[in-house]
């Protein structure tokens, strides 16, 4: 790959100064620079233990990752001979269907306005609204990602140079000179089956993994890479059916379902997808509904059945996390007025994703209310709202933002305006002229759930969209009642209408409920739930999905507490001072309905929890030495620590208690690990992969009756902890450590400015660590005396940090006095918890357990993580429950 890291992404100001990020690790190298003197043990045996301990490492490593490239090797050289066998002979003629009619509802030319004058006073007025066909839970979020199988390949190959536009952002890649392989002349099973089995046997996975990076690195969802695969595909071959064939080679070593069909002399493209598509031709295949991309295709075509091995995600069309490509950034004013005074809202929005949806089929109407903004034009646009609402009620904050959208852009159906159909992202709300009802009430839906945290639906009616909110009191107007949820009219559209008001057309009709994904809602509740258990004793293990709500409300948390803890006189006590797992119910006013853990001899730790089809909680954890549950146990190996599966009945009683089996293999290898068990925890297998670009998921999970349990070796809480500690025996000079471990850095070309926090970093992930900061000022001004007057304000605020504490992995942050720490837009809460993690190809990343927020004095958001990148000097920051990411240079950004 030409490029480096994240070269394509422009380095921007967000509503919290990005600089401040970097005061934490700078906070970390005081603390390790001015009390690392206080362990004992000479430099030059420490230093050499820590070599032997490597060599031995690599050793390890070496031989493992072996083992497991030979057998991935073996399965995928069957697969692909099966598969090839199989293409040679399995195609059958499909009919072709015409696409589905994109929806076109017959709205108003004109839109009615409310007159506040000649309206009677809101009261009560339920709407009865219907619900879903399948009266089931719709299915927002994304399915978890398996890790992927690929074949070992050779370094050494003849590479071709080559790069594409990718919506006006530039990008660079390499790719095996043999994998531009030319379409057959001849069309027909057989020449298809040879083109795959070609293409098999080049090193395909060398540009693979160039994408799958650009895909983590541009934050794209499932249809963006799809049109990444394809602009690749169209600029290496040199025919149509080439680059769709390449286009499905690349898609199914992606990972993701697709086939390929032919008619006469022609081949194309076939994909299944999560979301419905309008106004594209498909087929059906073994109930599936296939979508023909090219819109030409009208008559029969001849394709498969079978699919490739474990290539089964389907392009999912939702946008879950801010797409993070292209630097051409635009400024657009927003008029409004707030009573009798005109405001302006400035507004910051990307060119290039406009661009990218302008190429998106029509899809559910879901995956618009689902939609997240960019980063620029999410950091302005709170930037500019907030302060209207600041000081607001609820009520009053939804009652402007309304009106804000009501009142603030123009009204013109698609057909005006397009002479079609035209769903907008919420984004494109702001882009173009004009808006229609179902624009306006995405971008309402997002403002709700973004700037509020509330929960909010769509509603459709015949002709119209509308929105409705769930509200923590009571107010008075119309509303809905959906899953024992009541939700408050506001329709966006009609003009000056307060909270609680139906368009007067609508008013006795039902609608149809478009049900949205209310992931900042859930987040904020998680929060509050989190709080509680804290003031018991009971804490965070990961940054995963460690609670969940049943459809009546309760909440279901999972983590660990050390010695005792005290849920509202539910007393939980633990066999040792380590780690000890907890889960709690609480009812959803915040009573706890019960809580339990397990006893143990070592350490557990609770890292993600789910509900089962019986609303029945089930959670992973990590544990060491043996954890006992009513009359279940299970024991690790002495060595190594291990993951369990455990299941609780919703009124609190244990039912079923399992390990993965990873105590067995060595941990310090870089592996993802996928553990599968059974209805009722019965374990299955657990198998080992090894990490890619593209990133998998981790926590646990529930698939066609079965359960899986996926994580990385290195990032699991609880695996992989380095237990010695070089704080053993004799004298440590900490400035001769991290002096001689910066200098091995710089001579690996790590990059200059973030050398330095690589080798704190190596410290404190150093076992059983603590590190008191009484004197760190004194230790400032003796090594660093200009540092007073330059950064007052760090300064100051150094001196609020007692200590850092590193137990079994969780480094925990204490404050004096049990205060916040705040440097410019970040703070730290007492008792901040972060873990850090290694990555395989050299990079760090620093994740947030708990405590750490960004944002501004009424507004603000999680921190996830920080990644360091050690070649360019790169720091990746991801805030936001929709992981909104944003990029720093250490020396161009910060140390300028």
């Amino acid at each position: 790959m030409k490029i480096t890291q994240f070269d394509n992404i422009k380095k921007t100001k967000i509503l919290f100064n990005m600089k401040t990020f970097y005061k934490i690790y700078f906070l970390l190298s005081v603390f390790a620079l001015s009390f690392f003197g206080a362990y004992s043990q000479t430099f030059e045996d420490f230093k050499k233990k820590q070599n032997q301990e490597l060599q031995k490492f690599k050793d390890q490593q070496e031989k493992e990752i072996a083992e497991l490239s030979k057998g991935f090797d073996n399965y995928i050289d069957k697969a692909d001979k099966e598969f090839t066998e199989f293409l040679k002979k399995h195609w059958e003629e499909f009919e072709v269907f015409k696409g589905l009619e994109i929806p076109e509802l017959p709205k108003p030319k004109k839109i009615p306005a409310f007159n506040a004058r000649t309206s009677p006073e809101l009261i009560p007025s339920k709407v009865l609204t219907s619900i879903p066909e399948t009266e089931k839970d719709i299915e927002i979020r994304k399915k978890p990602k398996l890790p992927l199988i690929q074949k070992t390949e050779s370094p050494n190959f003849d590479k071709i140079d080559d790069n594409i536009n990718f919506y006006e952002t530039n990008i660079n890649f390499e790719f095996d000179r043999d994998l531009n392989i030319p379409a057959p002349n001849d069309i027909n099973e057989k020449t298809i089956s040879e083109w795959w089995d070609k293409a098999g046997k080049t090193n395909y996975n060398f540009l693979i993994n160039q994408l799958l990076k650009q895909k983590n690195d541009f934050s794209l969802n499932d249809w963006a890479y799809y049109k990444l695969l394809q602009k690749v595909a169209e600029n290496i071959s040199t025919s149509k059916n080439q680059s769709n064939l390449l286009h499905w080679f690349l898609l199914l070593r992606s990972g993701y379902k697709a086939r390929v069909a032919f008619t006469g002399e022609k081949i194309v493209l076939l994909i299944p997808t999560k979301n419905q598509i309008f106004g594209k031709n498909f087929l059906t295949v073994n109930n599936e509904r296939y979508y023909i991309m090219d819109a030409s295709l009208t008559s029969s075509v001849y394709t498969y059945e079978g699919n490739l091995g474990e290539a089964g995600r389907l392009i999912d069309f939702n946008i879950y996390q801010p797409l993070n490509f292209g630097n051409e950034i635009k400024s657009k004013i927003i008029n409004f007025s707030l009573g009798e005074k005109d405001h302006h809202l400035d507004i910051k929005f990307n060119k290039n994703i406009i661009l990218f949806y302008q190429d998106y089929p029509i899809v559910d109407i879901n995956v618009y209310f689902n939609a997240v903004l960019s980063r620029d034009l999410k950091e302005s646009i709170a930037e500019g709202l907030l302060p209207f609402i600041v000081d607001k009620n609820t009520e009053e904050s939804i009652g402007f933002l309304l009106n804000f959208v009501q009142t603030s852009f123009e009204y013109k159906t698609d057909q005006e305006q397009f002479g079609k159909e035209k769903f907008f992202f919420p984004e494109e709300v702001f882009y173009y002229p004009f808006s229609d009802c179902e624009d306006r009430s995405v971008l309402f839906s997002y403002l709700v759930k973004e700037l509020l945290n509330l929960e909010v639906v769509g509603l459709e009616y015949s002709g119209h969209i509308a929105t409705a909110v769930h509200l923590p009191s009571a107010v008075n107007g119309d509303y809905i009642v959906y899953k024992n949820k009541k939700y408050v009219i506001a329709d966006p559209t009609y003009i000056n209408a307060p909270l609680g008001l139906t368009m007067p057309k609508y008013k006795n009709m039902k609608a149809k409920i478009i049900e949205t994904d209310n992931v900042f809602y859930l987040t904020s509740e998680t929060e509050k739930f989190w709080k509680l258990a804290n003031q018991s004793g009971g804490y965070r293990g990961s940054n995963l999905q460690d609670a969940v709500f049943d459809p009546k409300g309760n909440c279901f948390l999972t983590g660990y507490f050390i010695g005792e803890a005290n849920f509202e006189n539910i007393q939980l006590n633990s066999n040792s001072e380590n780690r000890n797992f907890f889960i709690a119910k609480y009812d959803k006013k915040g009573k706890v309905l019960w809580a339990d853990n397990f006893l143990g001899n070592n350490i557990s730790t609770g890292f993600s929890i789910i509900l089962n089809n019986e609303n029945n909680p089930v959670i992973a954890g990590s544990f060491g030495g043996e954890i006992i549950s009513n009359q279940n146990s299970i024991k690790s190996n002495s060595e190594n620590e291990d993951v369990f599966i455990a299941s609780f009945s919703a009124d609190g009683q244990s039912l079923w208690l399992n390990k993965a089996g990873l105590d067995t293999i060595n941990q310090t290898n870089y592996f993802n690990y996928v553990a599968q068990f059974g209805k009722k925890g019965r374990h299955l297998k657990t198998k080992l992969f090894f990490e890619n670009s593209e990133e998998t998921s981790n926590g646990i999970f529930s698939e066609n009756d079965l359960f899986l349990i996926m994580g990385s070796l290195n990032n699991t809480t609880g695996l992989n902890v380095e237990h010695s500690s070089f704080a053993e025996g004799g004298d440590f000079n900490t400035i001769d450590y991290l002096y001689s471990t910066n200098e091995e850095l710089l001579n690996q070309n790590v990059n200059k400015g973030i050398a330095g926090l690589f080798a704190i970093i190596n410290l404190i992930k150093s076992g059983g660590m603590i590190i008191p900061g009484k004197d760190a000022q004194e230790a400032l001004d003796k090594y660093n005396s200009d540092f007073r007057n330059k950064s007052p304000e760090i300064y100051e605020n150094i001196g609020k940090v007692n200590a850092l504490k590193n137990a079994e992995g969780i480094i925990t942050i204490f404050t004096n006095n049990n205060k916040d720490v705040s440097f410019d837009k970040i703070k730290i809460t007492n008792k901040s918890r972060i873990k850090i993690t290694s990555l395989q190809d050299g990079n760090e990343q620093i994740d947030i357990v708990s405590g750490i927020k960004v944002g501004k004095l009424w507004f603000w958001r999680n921190l996830n993580y920080v990644k360091l990148f050690r070649i360019t000097g790169d720091m990746l920051f991801d805030y936001s429950s929709d992981h909104t990411q944003s990029l720093m240079n250490i020396e161009d950004d910060i140390l300028d």
